[in-house]
């Protein structure tokens, strides 16, 4: 669970997020499924994970991938 005390700046902090965690059920469903996409490899994160956040992070990385470098991209 994550909690944040009075007073915290969130602007330095750093939150880590483990893709192999043990505990689903007490993570919202969504974290899952970005999670389970962040885990997956370059075929399997092409898969529908229907969920319209990975959806929209999908289309973007595919965007960014058709693009020339150097190219800022507004997510």
């Amino acid at each position: 669970m994550l909690t944040f005390s009075p007073g915290c700046d969130l602007k330095n902090t750093n939150v880590f997020l483990n893709t192999h965690g043990k505990n689903e059920r007490k993570v919202p469903k969504e974290l899952v499924t970005l999670l389970n996409y962040i885990r997956e490899d370059i075929d399997g994160s092409e898969r529908d994970f229907h969920d319209p956040y990975v959806k929209r992070f999908q289309k973007f990385i595919h965007e960014v991938k058709s693009k020339d470098r150097g190219t800022f991209y507004d997510f």
